[in-house]
C-alpha cells in the first residue's frame, strides 16, 4: 500500500481517457477544489485504446456511454475496485485540484 499526494488541473469530460486497474484498488480523498469521477463498471468485453501497461498497473478505455459522474467536493472520497473503470480529474471548467490517492494492493486482502 502506498499513498500520493497529487496537483492537477482537472481537464474537461472531452479529454479524459478511463482507466482500470487489475492488482491495485484506489482510495481517491480530494483535497482541494472540485472534482467530476466518471465510473462504469468491466462488463469484460471492452476494448481498451491504450493496452494493460504491468508496469503502470493500469490500461486506457473510452468513457462508457452507461458512465456515472461522481461530484467530488473537499473531504470526500471514492473507491475504486479492479473492476472498476473510472475517469478522474475532470471538471466543467479547468480548475486545480489536490487529492490523495491511496493505491491498495489486492493481496492484502487475501488470508
Amino acid at each position: 500500500m502506498y499513498a500520493s499526494v497529487m496537483e492537477l488541473e482537472a481537464k474537461p469530460f472531452t479529454e479524459q481517457v478511463a482507466e482500470k486497474h487489475e492488482t491495485y484498488i484506489d482510495v481517491h480523498y480530494l483535497i482541494e477544489g472540485e472534482e467530476m469521477i466518471g465510473w462504469s463498471p468491466a462488463e469484460g468485453g471492452e476494448q481498451p485504446v491504450q493496452a494493460y501497461d504491468e508496469e503502470g498497473d493500469y490500461a486506457l478505455y473510452q468513457p462508457s456511454d452507461e458512465e456515472v459522474k461522481l461530484a467530488m467536493k473537499p473531504g470526500m472520497f471514492a473507491v475504486f475496485f479492479p473492476h472498476d473503470i473510472h475517469r478522474p480529474g475532470m471538471a466543467e471548467q479547468p480548475a486545480a485540484i489536490r487529492k490523495l490517492v491511496v493505491k491498495i494492493h489486492i493481496n492484502m486482502f487475501e488470508s
